[in-house]
């Protein structure tokens, strides 16, 4: 059984050598893509920061085993991000070295394991041979590295043939079984050893990314909880209980818990990241909204 790595990346250069590096020892291969689906059938945004720079440089420096493919995001005109991401996925998979019971690791490459814990998931799998997919709860932190809350996202997926990604999150079997909306296994935030810096990047780039989207309810709560939480915290929980049709009260849409100050084990590789946008984001919030 090999463990198959696919990321999708688009201005991550915080994070994407650090994250090649903890991922690089653990998994067979690593197929990834760099580009921001934009999704009408034009050609993919490319990173602005030094992403590519970093991935090529990670591959001429450490890839001695020749597992990385890099591949620029493959457009599709689709009107739809999530339709769009999923196309890029299905390319993505069709580049893969991949047979019948391996395991594709879904990496967005601003998250990261503890090593012990990327390996006890697979060992989940291998163990269970009929489980399809496992979720994990994680820390998801915002505005750096100090601010965190609970989420899960299904990141481990058995391949079968046939098999295809219909959006960037459904990964659906010829028998017509969703994957991802069925987890055989959740695997609980304290043994999951599982770090998503997903609102730690630029408030830019974020900016950019709920454009992208363009779907309601993300820009609600883009305008109505993420800008607001750095000055008003406690309105940041009110405005998530009234966004349709997430109503949680916690930070993100649909959360239910608040944002926590982070204590724990944290990947080596992650220490030294030092970054803290609220400052930016009390003074810069006009032009930020949407």
């Amino acid at each position: 059984m090999k463990i198959i790595a696919m990321g999708q990346c688009y201005n991550e250069g915080l994070c994407i050598y650090k994250g090649l590096q903890w991922l690089y020892p653990l998994v067979d291969q690593i197929v990834l893509s760099e580009g921001r689906l934009t999704p009408f059938g034009n050609l993919p945004i490319r990173s602005t920061d030094d992403t590519i720079e970093k991935i090529k440089y990670f591959i001429t420096m450490h890839d001695v085993y020749n597992k990385i493919k890099f591949f620029n995001a493959v457009e599709g005109e689709c009107g739809n991000r999530e339709k769009a991401e999923g196309n890029n996925k299905n390319f993505l998979l069709s580049q893969m070295n991949i047979e019948d019971g391996d395991i594709i690791y879904i990496w967005d490459s601003d998250e990261f394991f503890l090593p012990n814990a990327f390996l006890k998931h697979i060992d989940i799998m291998e163990q269970n041979p009929t489980y399809d997919h496992i979720r994990s709860e994680e820390w998801q932190f915002a505005y750096g590295m100090k601010w965190a809350f609970k989420a899960s996202h299904g990141r481990f997926i058995r391949y079968r043939s046939g098999c295809k990604f219909t959006t960037t999150n459904n990964f659906n079997y010829l028998d017509g079984k969703n994957a991802t909306k069925h987890p055989d296994m959740v695997i609980p935030r304290d043994k999951a050893g599982f770090f998503h810096l997903c609102w730690t990047k630029d408030p830019q780039h974020i900016r950019e990314k709920v454009l992208s989207f363009n779907r309601p309810s993300f820009t609600s709560w883009y305008n109505n909880v993420y800008l607001v939480w750095p000055k008003y915290p406690q309105m940041a929980y009110i405005n998530n209980k009234l966004i349709h049709p997430y109503f949680g009260t916690g930070f993100a849409e649909g959360q239910h818990e608040k944002l926590v100050e982070f204590e724990g084990e944290m990947p080596e590789v992650l220490k030294d990241i030092n970054v803290d946008w609220t400052d930016y984001i009390n003074e810069h919030c006009d032009e930020l909204k949407i």
